[in-house]
């Protein structure tokens, strides 16, 4: 299988002092040959921050304070990505090594029909599905990078792309380039995992300020009521300000499902002796006891894991963050914003984790893989997506 994929390597990185604070500089080369690397791309993740390399390698722009990832990428080489936990005084030199696998890659003629069906799976669950807002205005620019494969036996559907994915969002005017690095759905265990480094590009910038406060009218939309705006406010304790409303939930087993374990085998057990009843591949009488067996153990499958219960009193910030700004709380949250009314948006978090996860004044929260979300911000996928030094425009004074 063809697979062009982008690959995450650490930089070979040398500092030296002497810049003015927050600001970053440096140039970047080839491995091989120690040469100047051309209109490099070299950015900030999922921020509107970055620039491309002079014709020498050079690049220079200011940046907010660390932690962050830096992301550079040109055509032919791998991408690379490493965290910088503080920008001040430090001048990079970095190196980008061929991808050999791209320039020594044979292309496979795919399928088009198959091409165009697994495109649709690609946009619904990386896009957003019909009911996301502002999905309709997104658009992949050079959808023919992309590829895919679909085992049917495992239920894994994937996805990679030859180079950077173009997207165009009319609705919050925003050019995103994206890098993905990882894409699969679990159609089987109903999940899926991503990851991909974000380059935004602000089309408003230099326009009139009508047209500025029109996209942010969107924008904020978007913004208020998001992971984004939650970890903003809980990192300067302004929950009940922003009107978020936190909620414990507590999950106890179900005591009428019998373990996994015991479904499994008995699962396998009774579907073992519906196969062992079969003459040249046609199905012979099978005895009524095997089949109310297999469809009880089915139904014992099907029943929840866990009762759940959420706790009425509301949890203060102090609860779920500590003084240094790290999340600690365990277990499952329920996250509700403008509770009531019907502007409502209702999320559950789940920290997988009992490491403490540092916030950021911006609302990056480092590993924030690690808190599970589910119902509305599992559905916040790119349509919707902000950079993180999005910050609302002050609304208009009226006269």
């Amino acid at each position: 299988m063809n697979r062009k994929a982008l690959f995450i390597a650490l930089a070979c990185l040398s500092f030296c002092f002497g810049l003015s604070a927050q600001s970053l500089k440096g140039i970047v080369l080839d491995a091989n040959t120690q040469e100047p690397v051309p209109f490099a791309n070299v950015f900030i993740d999922n921020t509107t921050v970055g620039t491309g390399t002079t014709p020498d390698g050079r690049f220079q722009f200011e940046t907010g304070p660390g932690p962050f990832t830096l992301v550079v990428s040109s055509v032919g080489y791998k991408t690379q990505a490493f965290s910088i936990e503080t920008p001040e005084k430090i001048e990079l030199r970095i190196k980008l090594h061929p991808d050999t696998r791209m320039l020594n890659t044979v292309v496979v003629e795919e399928d088009l029909s198959q091409w165009e069906k697994h495109y649709a799976i690609f946009k619904n669950y990386f896009i957003g599905s019909p009911g996301t807002p502002f999905v309709d205005q997104c658009e992949i620019l050079n959808p023919k990078v992309l590829h895919f494969d679909m085992n049917h036996r495992t239920r894994v559907f994937e996805a990679w792309a030859d180079s950077s994915l173009h997207i165009r969002n009319k609705a919050l005017r925003y050019d995103i380039y994206i890098h993905l690095v990882d894409f699969k759905v679990f159609f089987a265990k109903q999940r899926n995992q991503m990851r991909y480094f974000t380059r935004f590009m602000d089309q408003t910038d230099g326009k009139p300020k009508g047209a500025r406060r029109r996209a942010d009218k969107k924008r904020r939309f978007a913004y208020f009521g998001s992971r984004l705006h939650f970890y903003r406010s809980l990192y300067h304790d302004q929950l009940n300000a922003s009107n978020f409303a936190v909620r414990r939930i507590l999950e106890f087993p179900n005591p009428h499902r019998p373990q996994q374990s015991l479904i499994n085998k008995n699962l396998k057990k009774f579907r073992a002796q519906i196969r062992s009843n079969t003459s040249n591949g046609k199905k012979i009488m099978i005895s009524t006891p095997i089949m109310d067996s297999l469809r009880y153990w089915k139904r014992m499958n099907r029943l929840p894991k866990f009762h759940t219960t959420i706790v009425r009193d509301l949890l203060p910030a102090d609860s779920l963050i500590d003084e240094n700004k790290e999340i600690f709380f365990n277990g499952k949250i329920l996250v509700l914003h403008n509770p009531g009314k019907e502007s409502m948006r209702e999320s559950d978090v789940m920290k997988i984790t009992t490491e403490k996860l540092p916030v950021l004044s911006n609302g990056q929260v480092a590993k924030g893989h690690l808190l599970v979300c589910n119902r509305d911000w599992a559905e916040m996928k790119i349509a919707v997506l902000l950079p993180m030094d999005y910050k609302p425009l002050s609304k208009k004074r009226k006269k």
